[in-house]
């Protein structure tokens, strides 16, 4: 999904595995659209203390995803 958002006109696929461009900041936005639509900033305010590991397990969040929101958190929400 926010691939088709961010990178309307795109073709990251044909791009990756067809030319020498660098796909991988495409890559990125698209994770971090991904994490912002499917996790709020609550979240890690209600599992204050547990692991990413299971903070994935329990919202059934991709762990990859889970890590890359908190990584890009404020510090206050924390």
């Amino acid at each position: 999904m926010g691939h088709a958002v961010l990178h309307e006109g795109e073709n990251i696929l044909f791009l990756s595995n067809n030319t020498l461009a660098v796909t991988e900041r495409y890559e990125r936005q698209a994770n971090l659209f991904a994490a912002e639509l499917l996790l709020d900033d609550y979240i890690f305010k209600e599992y204050q203390g547990c692991t990413l590991e299971h903070i994935s397990k329990c919202s059934c969040i991709p762990y990859n995803l889970v890590r890359y929101k908190a990584k890009n958190l404020d510090d206050d929400t924390l």
